[in-house]
């Protein structure tokens, strides 16, 4: 340490390395299970936040589908037809369907022309669409085996396009966009 002149020699990592492991096992360590400890602590750190995201993604799936099934279900058949229609609006934008750039008759009759015999019986979407729009733009409540009909036809265009969708479409369906 008090040298007046210091010369250092540097070897190639790999050199180094079994100099320093040669060294660990003549104090007794074991470098290889020490490493080895690491990739396993690592390796449960890492399923653990999996786990926790997993669990995050199932307990908003039930949230989402509690607070659906809620508004599907509401005593007030106006806002429960409203509610079910706004639902299969979301369900077919799945498969590229916007709502807002035609007219209910357009879109009626694109859907029927486009999805019936797929999705659902033919007739049943413009029977959906005329039900739906009815009973919110006159205010006046629909027939109970009307809105129960509209839900029907939802839920049956909701299997469908999971019946349909890859697994990891299914995934997405399911528990991202929480839509079946």
């Amino acid at each position: 340490p008090h040298a007046e002149l210091k010369l250092f020699l540097t070897d190639s990592p790999e050199v180094r390395a079994e100099r320093r492991f040669k060294e660990l096992l003549a104090k007794g360590e074991n470098p290889v299970l020490k490493a080895m400890k690491n990739v396993l602590v690592n390796l449960l750190c890492t399923l653990l936040v999996i786990a926790l995201v997993v669990a995050a993604f199932i307990a908003r799936r039930k949230i989402v589908l509690a607070l659906r099934n809620k508004r599907l279900s509401v005593k007030n058949p106006v806002k429960r037809i409203g509610n079910i229609y706004s639902y299969a609006e979301k369900l077919m934008k799945q498969v590229g369907v916007e709502f807002n750039t035609m007219s209910s008759r357009e879109l009626s009759a694109f859907m029927e022309e486009k999805y019936g015999g797929i999705y659902f019986e033919q007739g049943e979407f413009a029977e959906f669409m005329k039900t739906s729009l009815y009973a919110v733009f006159s205010g006046s409540a629909p027939d109970m085996a009307d809105v129960e009909k509209n839900n029907k036809l939802a839920k049956a265009i909701a299997d469908n396009i999971y019946n349909r969708a890859g697994k990891l479409k299914k995934l997405y369906l399911k528990y991202i966009l929480c839509l079946m």
